[in-house]
This record gives structure tokens, sequence and C-alpha cells, in this order.
């Protein structure tokens, strides 16, 4: 009798430690599917990001090309201002070019 519940209690134990196997099992099952849920939306989410990336690296080059015409353009007018108003000084001092009629 005391060698029958021995291995009764032997039983037990060994279906709860199965039980409880299993259910680590589908624990970890359930948390490897989540975290490859995650690892997908993270992936969707990087993508989006390098597109914009993408796309403010593309305005950078646009606003930086923009900027070097500009200079460009302002250091012409500051060349012609200057040279009209370097001949407007030598007018108003009598050194320009006078025509008489």
């Amino acid at each position: 009798m005391k060698l029958g519940v021995e291995i009764l209690a032997f039983i037990i134990t060994v279906g709860t430690i199965l039980w409880r196997l299993s259910a680590a099992t589908t624990t970890f099952t359930l948390i490897g599917e989540r975290q490859a849920d995650e690892i997908r939306e993270i992936k969707v989410a990087m993508e989006k990001m390098e597109t914009a990336v993408t796309a403010i690296a593309i305005q950078d080059v646009k606003l930086t090309a923009m900027s070097v015409r500009q200079d460009s353009t302002d250091k012409r007018v500051d060349e012609r201002f200057t040279r009209l108003e370097k001949m407007l000084d030598e007018l108003r001092h009598g050194k320009g070019m006078i025509t008489s009629s």
C-alpha cells in the first residue's frame, strides 16, 4: 500500500511537472510570436523613416543649391550697385563723363 501511494505521488509529481512545462512552452511560443509581430512593425516603421529621411536629404540638397544661386545673384547685384554708386560719386565730383550738346 505504501509503495502504491509513493508511485501515485510520483506519477502526480511527474504529471504536474509535464503540465507546467507545457504551459511554459505555450507561454514562450506566445512571447516569440509577439516579438515577431513587433519586429515586423519596427521594420515597417524603419522603412517609413528611411523614406522620410531620403525626402529630407533631397530637400536639403535643393535648398543648398538655391542658396548658392541666391548668393551668386546677390554678389552680382552688390557689384552692380557698387559700380553705380562709384559712377554717381564721380559725377557729383565732376569726374564722370560729361557730354555737352
